[in-house]
């Protein structure tokens, strides 16, 4: 886990990728100016950010926000990275277009939030980190407690395609 408490006004460790200078400047004054307590760190690609992932003796994080796009990949990659290796990090998708498809992609794809770089984005942005973090921590603490479910159904077939579909997808139950 990372080292940050994750509370308000605890510190919170959080890399930014982000290849937009201008963007990345804008957040980190946001942030310093309402959210002192978040530590960010930014890179500008997704490759930046694989290394800065897998460099022993890094900070550890807290939360990853991620610019969707990114000049060698973009940050569905960067959350599918952290999700198959089972990193204990929250992830926010940061983005320039706002769809309702993209968004569902996103979240599938196991993103803990998103936000769209529109209007008053900044403003929201310590709040969608702090609850993202939030949301990825309870659902940590729910995951390592195992759950016990009495499953009653006839079919063999189907009792091994659900038993197969929850050691995939629900290790925990």
């Amino acid at each position: 886990p990372g080292s940050g408490t994750g509370t308000r006004g605890g510190p919170m460790n959080i890399l930014y990728v982000e290849d937009d200078a201008r963007d990345a400047d804008l957040a980190r004054r946001e942030l310093s100016k309402s959210a002192p307590h978040f530590h960010l760190d930014a890179v500008t690609t997704l490759s930046d950010a694989l290394a800065r992932l897998q460099q022993p003796g890094t900070p550890p994080y807290d939360v990853v926000l991620t610019d969707l796009r990114l000049p060698d990949g973009d940050g569905l990659a960067l959350l599918r990275y952290i999700r198959e290796q089972g990193l204990p990090l929250a992830v926010v998708i940061i983005t320039g277009q706002g769809d309702e498809e993209t968004a569902v992609a996103m979240m599938k794809a196991g993103a803990d939030d998103y936000i769209v770089k529109h209007g008053a984005y900044l403003a929201r942005l310590p709040v969608t980190l702090e609850d993202a973090y939030h949301r990825f921590r309870a659902e940590m603490s729910r995951r390592s407690r195992p759950l016990r479910v009495l499953y009653a159904e006839h079919n063999a077939h189907d009792i091994d395609l659900t038993r197969r579909h929850l050691e995939r997808h629900a290790p925990y139950i």
